[in-house]
């Protein structure tokens, strides 16, 4: 309880090059859904920002209890990387 949770998570984008156009964002955009939820299933956070390629969350945990971090993949393309790293302070 009152433990702070501090996260981070981001990938890369796939940027094209065109001469006639320059440079553009891949498309569909890669995009993932960042939730946090108590070992009871209520969403502590939630996150689904497709313009960022970068969540970050910072918030005083509720209780003391069990979380789960679910990040999932809402687009077609299934082969891309992520990095993420947290720390309990």
């Amino acid at each position: 309880k009152n433990q702070r949770l501090v996260l981070t998570v981001t990938w890369n984008r796939k940027i094209n090059f065109s001469r006639h156009s320059g440079y553009s964002e891949d498309t569909p955009k890669f995009n993932l859904n960042l939730i946090i939820k108590r070992s009871d299933g209520t969403v502590i956070f939630a996150e689904s920002d497709s313009n960022n390629n970068l969540k970050k969350v910072d918030m005083l945990l509720p209780a003391d209890d069990t979380y789960t971090i679910n990040i999932t993949n809402p687009g077609i393309n299934k082969s891309r990387y992520y990095g993420l790293a947290f720390e309990l302070i």
